[in-house]
């Protein structure tokens, strides 16, 4: 899970229901009020994330409706893309890559959520004007390095994913991970017992 660093909690202001209130409003809004009234966190770049931001994006992760029907399906053939994409470029990227056959909204929605599975460095942009969860890579992590190691060769990766889709008609990252490391597996010990058999 990705965490933005140098966070400062600032002060939040205390809401206080008027004795008119319903008891039961009133606990509702003393729950709520800190996220739409809290002025925000400052974060490495010095922006600041509204606490409407943050309220608004509770409710943005829940959503189904996406703008022109673009399907925001994990799509595991992006997510290798763009690992291939992060790793081609000679330093910390400042923008996420153009994926061929792609739109950004996808790209920038695959990005946020190989944040949340740890693959690459970046930050969520999510503002309350995109239409899904968003995020910006820099770098690939350890874990982003390993399963770009496994997914590397487009014959394997074809592969391992038609026998997966095969099986279960979709794929998951646990799935494609588990398949591609019994390959590398295999593909391991082979040279193992060419390089004894051939005397080292």
């Amino acid at each position: 899970m990705h965490k933005a660093l140098g966070a400062v909690n600032l002060p939040q202001p205390a809401f206080r229901a008027s004795p008119q209130v319903c008891p039961a409003i009133a606990a509702v809004l003393s729950c709520c009020w800190p996220l739409v009234a809290d002025p925000g966190e400052r974060f490495l770049d010095g922006d600041r994330f509204s606490g409407v931001t943050r309220w608004a994006g509770l409710f943005r992760r829940r959503r189904t409706g996406h703008k022109d029907g673009e399907d925001m399906k994990r799509d595991m053939d992006l997510v290798r893309k763009i690992l291939l994409a992060v790793e081609d470029s000679e330093e910390m990227v400042d923008q996420n890559p153009e994926i061929e056959g792609y739109t950004k909204d996808q790209v920038d929605y695959h990005v946020w959520l190989m944040l949340e599975a740890g693959l690459v460095y970046g930050a969520e942009v999510t503002t309350l004007e995109s239409d899904n969860m968003q995020g910006a890579v820099s770098n690939l992590t350890w874990d982003g390095h390993e399963f770009l190691d496994l997914a590397r060769d487009e014959t394997t990766w074809n592969k391992a994913t038609a026998k997966i889709r095969n099986v279960t008609g979709a794929l998951s990252f646990a799935a494609v991970r588990a398949v591609l490391t019994d390959y590398a597996t295999q593909a391991a010990a082979q040279i193992a017992t060419t390089m004894a058999a051939g005397g080292g």
